[in-house]
């Protein structure tokens, strides 16, 4: 959801952070970071893992304690003891890199609205407002109204809990998107498919491709506005071996046409675990997107199924304590998925 449709009748919000250091105990995690978000605008913050991506989303949503530095909300310093932690909440919503934590009430529909409860909404208006967050995210809102949050997959969690920020309609959205992106959801990032749209982006891992790396990425009217020269310098900063992995995943990518790929491959991949769960009583369903996906274990270990899988020469793992899950290799062919599901058979067996 672009970002004028969400702040509609609200005035354009803009967020600044200001030489922001965080740290936990003797390591500093964010050492005098400074940029600076307009409305309307698309951000991504792209790093290797432990580099500070979510740390930083924390800071920006009020989460955390920081050290040093100040982060400016419409030129109001959040962390200033004046400063009204409503407004906070009413503008910035963050979902975290694993949402299911985020979850907490008896039914969906109470989990979305919770946002909603101290605000000047009708009854009518805020149920509304659930359906409509809940239908962006893919969900039928009778289905899945009464059901508890607690009970449904993980891949479905994640969605709830994106949908409990948009029924909100923050006027600043930051996606912590680190294993379903660069197209192993069938789109570049997954968000794509839900007809939102973040305004801060993480993402890493898949960047370089096994290559250590991390990138700050902002569009050209935000960097114009936040950073000078000597604001980001660090030591292997821009360092010629990351860049080139970098670089070589693109073109690889374009090449190749990986995320075309996935899209035409997974929903093969998607048929094939559905007939496992049709064929073997201890599957209870299939759960995921694209070249992330989980069989839901019934009856036996997942451990079991897993250690069985890998005597086969099929590398599986697990997912809480009982989805089996599955992300392989973006350019798997059909010929290797049907390798896949017979030595995943011999493991169920």
């Amino acid at each position: 959801m672009p970002a004028d449709e969400r702040g509609a009748g609200r005035s354009a919000m803009q967020m600044e952070v200001r030489k922001l250091t965080v740290g936990y105990g003797a390591a500093w995690v964010l050492d005098q970071v400074s940029l600076q978000i307009g409305a309307g605008e698309f951000v991504g913050i792209v790093g290797c893992t432990g580099c500070g991506k979510t740390t930083l989303l924390k800071a920006m949503a009020g989460l955390l304690e920081v050290q040093s530095g100040e982060i400016l909300l419409d030129g109001e310093n959040i962390f200033s003891r004046r400063f009204d932690r409503a407004v906070l909440r009413r503008k910035v919503g963050m979902v975290f890199q694993y949402p299911e934590y985020q979850l907490f009430a008896q039914t969906v529909e109470k989990d979305v609205g919770f946002g909603l409860k101290y605000s000047r909404l009708s009854r009518e208006e805020k149920q509304e407002r659930v359906r409509w967050a809940l239908e962006q995210m893919g969900f039928s809102y009778e289905e899945i109204k009464d059901q508890s949050p607690l009970s449904l997959s993980g891949g479905e969690k994640r969605r709830v809990a994106i949908a409990g920020v948009l029924a909100t309609k923050p006027e600043l959205l930051m996606l912590d998107e680190i294993q379903c992106g660069m197209g192993r959801t069938g789109k570049l990032f997954a968000w794509q498919d839900y007809g939102v749209q973040p305004d801060v982006m993480t993402c890493a891992k898949a960047l370089g491709c096994g290559v250590p790396v991390g990138a700050f990425v902002l569009n050209k009217k935000t960097a114009e506005h936040s950073l000078v020269p000597g604001d980001h310098g660090t030591t292997y900063g821009g360092n010629p071996l990351a860049c080139a992995a970098v670089n070589a995943v693109f073109e690889c990518y374009e090449k190749q046409h990986v995320v075309e790929h996935v899209a035409e491959t997974a929903p093969y991949l998607e048929k094939k675990l559905d007939e496992l769960v049709e064929k073997y009583d201890c599957l209870a369903a299939r759960r995921g997107k694209g070249f992330m996906q989980g069989l839901v274990v019934t009856g036996r270990p997942v451990g079991e199924v897993i250690n069985r899988a890998i005597e086969n020469g099929l590398l599986v793992i697990s997912a809480g304590s009982d989805v089996l899950r599955m992300v392989p290799p973006l350019v798997i062919t059909k010929d290797d998925i049907d390798e896949m599901i017979e030595k995943l058979e011999k493991a169920l067996q």
